[in-house]
């Protein structure tokens, strides 16, 4: 009789689907360290948290466990290598494994000729595919300044050991063993504090608390990434905090406590990292004096309160808007940072395309109509929509702008605050408004149609101009219809819709030139037609960057100008996907091919497209 099988039922930790994990296949991500992949959501446990994969080899069976086994002691693979250290995507490491079968040279050559590595970097990787973490793993083998920069605290919470940091060149290494895949967040806060690409090498989770034990017994208490004594010290902190945000041209801060320590996080170019965090015990003394330095009430520490504040930093002006919320573990601070010497940009040059501009141009010129600026969250409709009333006021007509806050002093305008409450005020302020005869009114939002009949009630006599959260121009438009207004009046008076997403632009320092083989990208969606003549650079990461390969975000958009022929197709109800035939018989650019434009310019990537469902 055949033996028999083992089987081991398990919970799926992102569908919460149960299935039979020894049957199930495996993913390609690391193939020293692969993980099961859910039949039911297709999706893996590499990004799963620590107890998830502690407890699934915990109580796998030993068939599954021995498996496993044999995937580590092979050797490691060039490309895995690359892609786990930080330096190469998956979809690098496929084009050059294409290239290599197209010239027969060797990978590491064509990781050179394609610009990914240098000749010693190369070197260095092909010693490290056959390396092996000492065993057992001692506290002899901890790279000592390595560890006091990251802490022993920071390396015990997410189970990693330094062990070699290497120069090779003008790039750093740091050889790390782990007991999991390193998490996005874990290796930026080491290319943070040792200017180093992690290299990963897996390893049990009682050689990595073997070789910290002596390290922590000496160390703060494991709770402790930093602590604050005094209102100097939270001072101190917060000061360096601002200029650490400022320096790396972050627009926001997260200060949140958590159950073992307050969490701090900077967004980025529109992606979140991890900063140094906090004891829960220094909360106090922070919030605190976060609530002194931005003039907000003691006496009110149980209530939500918003401040803005003007300052310098490093000689340079910027707008502070805090958002405090309390919690039970203390408060949650948002800090939005603008940089007010470089918020206002030229209308022209924040990303259209010449002939999306010649449109913007004509329908900004019409004393009246309806305009909507549109993007998803934290993708710059704010910054667009101020770039549009600048140029209005350039061109000397009055403007009214319609917020809760004011988020950027514009000269010459015209400030009404509004309570975010109390949407029934606002279409008073939109009256209010036309009595101080503005030709200009800019509403922050448009929340229900009670403003959305006030709104082009004023668009019979002046332009009126409203931002909106929406994923594409069709998404604004199912939007309208849902507001259930009038649609001869919407088809008259509907002027313009922009629709924009940011994406990041490659850095110039350390941006490289790489071969495209189009089967391998139309696997990944990119139509043929797409990738005609299509170009591709691809960023490596520097000191300049902060190892992230990107720097700064540039909008891509679309536009869509109304038309008679939409007017008439929108009165009919004509579904949405009849008015965007309609638009792109008379020339509407997606966003789509309007990114992809910018990558045939060099501006950005394949990856960004991707990364944000671009379509």
């Amino acid at each position: 009789m055949p033996p028999e099988r083992d089987f081991y039922i398990v919970t799926c930790f992102n569908c919460t689907a149960e299935f039979e994990a020894v049957e199930a296949a495996w993913c390609s991500h690391d193939p020293q360290n692969p993980t099961k992949i859910c039949p039911y959501c297709l999706q893996c446990f590499c990004e799963a948290p620590l107890e998830y994969v502690q407890k699934f080899w915990q109580d796998a069976p030993a068939s599954l466990r021995q498996e496993h086994e044999r995937f580590r002691s092979t050797r490691h693979p060039l490309g895995n290598l690359l892609v786990q250290s930080g330096l190469l995507t998956l979809e690098q490491v496929a084009i050059a494994l294409a290239e290599q079968r197209r010239t027969n040279e060797r990978l590491g050559e064509v990781f050179i000729r394609l610009g990914h590595l240098t000749a010693a970097e190369l070197e260095y990787f092909l010693k490290l595919q056959d390396f092996r973490l000492p065993q057992p793993l001692r506290p002899d083998h901890v790279h000592r300044e390595a560890l006091n920069k990251l802490t022993p605290t920071f390396c015990l919470q997410n189970r990693i050991v330094p062990i070699a940091l290497d120069t090779v060149g003008k790039r750093r290494f740091l050889v790390v063993a782990t007991v999991h895949r390193i998490q996005p967040e874990v290796m930026e806060e080491v290319r943070e504090q040792l200017l180093a690409h992690p290299v990963p090498f897996l390893c049990e989770e009682a050689d990595v608390l073997r070789a910290l034990r002596p390290f922590m017994m000496t160390s703060a208490p494991v709770e402790t990434a930093a602590t604050l004594d005094s209102a100097a010290d939270a001072r101190r902190w917060f000061t360096q905090l601002l200029k650490i945000a400022t320096s790396r041209n972050a627009t926001e801060i997260y200060i949140e406590p958590g159950p073992s320590e307050i969490s701090v996080r900077l967004r980025i170019d529109g992606v979140l990292y991890k900063s140094q965090g906090l004891a829960l015990s220094a909360g106090t003394a922070l919030f605190d004096y976060i609530r002194q330095f931005a003039r907000l009430s003691q006496a009110a520490s149980g209530t939500p309160q918003n401040a803005v504040l003007d300052l310098k930093l490093q000689g340079q002006p910027y707008r502070l808007q805090f958002h405090v919320l309390p919690g039970t573990r203390g408060d949650h601070v948002d800090i939005r940072i603008i940089h007010t010497g470089r918020f206002l940009r030229p209308l022209e040059s924040i990303g259209f395309l010449p002939e999306q501009w010649d449109r913007v141009q004509r329908s900004l010129a019409r004393p009246q109509g309806f305009v909507i600026v549109s993007s998803p969250p934290m993708h710059g409709a704010i910054t667009t929509g101020y770039a549009v009333l600048n140029y209005l006021r350039q061109a000397h007509r009055r403007v009214a702008i319609i917020e809760t806050v004011v988020r950027y002093p514009l000269s010459g305008a015209i400030h009404l605050t509004m309570d975010p409450g109390k949407q029934q005020d606002i279409p008073a302020l939109v009256r209010e408004a036309q009595t101080r005869q503005v030709d200009v009114v800019y509403l922050e939002a448009m929340p229900g149609p009670e403003t959305a009949r006030a709104v082009l009630e004023a668009a019979a006599e002046r332009l009126c101009i409203a931002e909106a959260n929406a994923n594409s121009v069709w998404g604004v438009l199912h939007w309208l219809r849902e507001l259930a207004i009038d649609a001869p009046t919407t088809a008259e008076r509907l002027s313009l819709i922009l629709n924009q997403r940011l994406v990041r632009k490659v850095c110039d320092v350390c941006v490289r030139e790489a071969s495209i083989r189009p089967e391998l990208w139309t696997r990944m969606g990119f139509r043929p037609e797409e990738l005609a003549g299509l170009a591709v650079r691809v960023p490596q990461g520097c000191p300049t960057c902060h190892y992230i390969g990107y720097r700064d975000r540039i909008a891509v958009f679309e536009v869509l100008p109304w038309s008679p022929e939409l007017a008439e197709a929108w009165v009919q109800r004509a579904s949405i996907q009849r008015l965007r035939e309609i638009a792109e018989t008379q020339g509407f650019v997606s966003l789509r091919t309007a990114c992809l434009q910018r990558v045939r310019e060099g501006v950005t990537t394949l990856e960004e497209i991707q990364r944000w469902s671009i379509q």
